[in-house]
């Protein structure tokens, strides 16, 4: 009914006359641009009024040119097939050849006898244009497979998605993925516009993260899930995040099912373990030096109609498997990396430069300036690079009330909430609903650090309670039921004083009397129920069983002790609680809204004195080097012989001169080293000052590091 979708019900809008202002799809009726507010790209309403306008306009699915059926099958009209070293007498491409032969209508032609890369050129044609056309559109499909049957099976699937004029499942788009690698650890995060993607037929459809990890940059070497046919199909993901919806475990659909049995590949995606989503990941098993690729794919939920109710937004669909985004590192010839998909990186773990100093707390460390909670917090560097130098940080707690109505002077509730806030920058960073101990979840993350949390259930803490004045082993001993005392998270003593000290609730005088100190600032005198049962009358002894109270009038005890000495003891040592004697009780206590934690941050830093001693930590890897170096890049085109050779100078400092000489002293090659703090490597090729490769042999290097020092050291080469 939002005719001009201003977000307001307008006159002559409400067409149900229900009062309501009631939000319908679109459905096909999005355009000329074939964008409707459902699609990230959706800027607004179409400028030449074509969208909800009631009619089909050309650009709209299914309607003209976006209408496949009603297309010119003009078909294949032209192949040919040859090395691509075949140039027919000319160098380079020959375009007459090009124009006049592979392209010609009626051109089918293999060339014969090739034993390098092929080419191959096809054509579809004539196509005429009328006087005001300036464009025709293909719809081509290239087919790869491991096999014959492979091929069919892909034609199959290609050919049912062209009949349904590409209206078939759509992956969720690819997240944004950045990548930071460390020492022997790399860090990865994205972002979470996958999660808002629509399927054009099954809706918002996202359901889980793969992450993908290879040395290979086209991630070949992980390829190794393979369908019922042995062909290699899926990538083995290093992690799934999955949404918490029930969806786990294999899916119901096997991949290409939905197209018939002859397309059925026999295989079907793990959806995880309901593990739920996040958009950070640490990867802890690197090798410095090495190159590694990641990508993060978006997968979505597919569909069957077993599916429990309300996990999709549609009803009556037809049963799909799930789709994943593309994973896309484009490689030149000689395997080197040229472009990447936005959910995709390349990383090198490496050790810090000489004299870099890792951020860290600052010497006060964290500060628990308020609130009386027993557990702690600690905090963990996450990503160095994002730290930010003197930024002060406060972690505060919030709590349900649940305990005000004892005593809302004094009592809190339980813990529900922890928010991480910047102090230096006066904004929150982290909002945690139903914060969870030692919870390692990105909802901890926040400017390059972790906060991780260990609170307490509140519980008495016989470790901690005992007598702080005197000398006697009588003992307490919680016998409290939970649902019948409240066991609220306080702190108490039981002052020993002469007779008739105080009268407990149930009018037996008592040598004692029992107060809160929680916070000692504040003490104040609890009443108690007293069941003497010692042989001295009003006096604490074993046997006796005390209960607290907060408001007598309440009704509700708070905590309820027994009283005796220890097994083992003979009656003639006991040690009886004199005048003047104070047991404290100590409570385990949950964090709640008086708990205040602080702590500041120490970003990188450079040392000079700290660079000077790191001269004792160069060394080159591999020594020796034997034949190959496993951090060197992979070789993908045989013309490119071996590859590149190379060994690696490590812990270097941030500027610095590598000389490498012979055995009998020659100059072998110069390197220049100027690196950010985070970079400590320097790699050589093997190769001299005018270009040669070097000999078999031991070698000589000498690092020269300006107001800093001299190193030397040697390494061998074996070929």
């Amino acid at each position: 009914e939002d005719v001009n979708y201003n977000g307001i019900l307008d006159p002559g809008e409400d067409i149900n006359d229900n009062g309501l202002l009631d939000i319908e799809p679109l459905n096909d009726d999005l355009g000329s641009d074939g964008l409707g507010p459902q699609f990230l790209e959706y800027t607004g309403p179409d400028p030449d009024g074509t969208e909800a306008n009631g009619v089909p306009d050309p650009g709209e699915p299914n309607f003209e040119f976006t209408d496949n059926d009603e297309s010119d099958q003009v078909g294949l009209t032209s192949f040919f097939l040859r090395s691509t070293q075949a140039n027919f007498g000319y160098g380079g491409r020959n375009d007459d050849h090009y124009f006049n032969v592979e392209t010609l209508p009626g051109t089918f032609e293999i060339i014969p006898g090739y034993t390098q890369d092929i080419s191959w050129t096809y054509g579809s044609g004539y196509i005429q244009f009328n006087n005001n056309e300036r464009t025709h559109r293909y719809a081509i499909a290239l087919l790869f497979g491991n096999d014959f049957d492979d091929i069919l099976r892909n034609k199959r699937t290609m050919q049912e998605i062209y009949d349904k004029d590409y209206n078939f499942a759509k992956p969720p788009i690819q997240p944004l993925l950045t990548a930071y690698g460390d020492h022997k650890r790399v860090f990865l995060s994205w972002d979470s516009r996958a999660e808002r993607s629509r399927d054009p037929i099954y809706g918002e459809d996202f359901e889980a993260y793969y992450v993908y990890k290879s040395t290979d940059p086209t991630f070949n070497e992980i390829k190794t899930i393979t369908d019922a046919f042995g062909n290699p199909l899926l990538f083995k993901p290093l992690a799934i995040f999955d949404k918490k919806n029930g969806l786990k475990g294999p899916h119901p659909v096997r991949i290409g099912s939905e197209l018939g049995p002859e397309s059925d590949l026999g295989i079907t995606y793990n959806m995880g373990t309901d593990s739920g989503l996040e958009h950070n990941f640490v990867d802890t098993d690197v090798t410095n030096g090495r190159t590694y690729y990641y990508a993060v794919a978006s997968i979505d939920q597919g569909y069957h109609p077993d599916f429990y109710p309300d996990i999709s937004p549609k009803e009556n669909l037809l049963p799909i498997s799930p789709t994943e985004s593309p994973v896309t590192i484009q490689i030149d010839p000689l395997g080197r990396p040229i472009a990447f998909s936005p959910n995709t990186a390349m990383v090198i773990p490496t050790e810090p430069a000489g004299g870099w100093v890792e951020p860290q707390l600052s010497e006060s460390g964290i500060e628990h300036v308020s609130g009386f909670g027993t557990g702690k917090i600690s905090v963990e560097i996450y990503n160095p690079l994002l730290i930010n130098d003197g930024h002060q940080y406060r972690v505060i707690f919030e709590d349900d009330g649940s305990l005000e109505r004892y005593d809302s002077l004094n009592y809190t509730g339980n813990l529900n909430r922890m928010e991480i806030y910047s102090v230096t920058e006066n904004t929150t960073l982290a909002v945690i609903n139903e914060p969870r101990n030692e919870d390692l979840s990105e909802n901890y993350i926040a400017e390059g650090f972790r906060v991780i949390l260990y609170n307490d259930t509140t519980a008495y803490d016989e470790e901690k309670s005992g007598w702080i004045h005197g000398n006697s082993q009588l003992m307490a001993t919680d016998i409290s039921s939970p649902g019948q005392e409240l066991m609220v998270p306080r702190d108490y003593e039981i002052r020993i004083m002469g007779m008739n000290a105080d009268t407990s609730f149930n009018r037996r005088p008592a040598n004692f009397q029992i107060w809160d100190v929680t916070d000692p600032q504040n003490p104040f005198k609890l009443s108690f129920l007293y069941i003497d049962n010692a042989p001295e009358f009003g006096v604490l002894d074993e046997g006796d069983l005390i209960t607290l109270f907060n408001n007598p009038t309440e009704r509700k005890t708070l905590w309820r002790f027994s009283f005796d000495f220890p097994a083992g003891i003979d009656t003639s040592e006991w040690i009886r609680p004199q005048e003047g004697d104070v047991l404290k009780i100590v409570t385990k206590k949950s964090f709640d809204r008086n708990d205040v934690f602080e702590f500041t941050l120490v970003g990188n830093s450079y040392s000079n004195e700290k660079a000077k001693n790191d001269l004792d930590n160069i060394y080159t890897v591999p020594d020796p080097y034997v034949a190959f170096n496993p951090l060197e890049r992979k070789v993908f085109n045989p013309d490119e012989g071996r590859g590149d050779r190379r060994i690696d100078f490590v812990n270097l400092p941030r500027q610095c001169t590598v000389k490498i000489f012979t055995s009998s002293g020659r100059l072998v090659q110069t390197l220049e080293h100027n690196a950010t703090d985070d970079n400590h490597r320097l790699s050589w090729d093997l190769r001299t000052k005018d270009g040669l490769e070097i000999a078999h042999g031991v070698y000589f290097y000498v690092v020269e590091a300006p107001n800093i020092g001299t190193k030397t050291g040697k390494f061998a080469v074996i070929k």
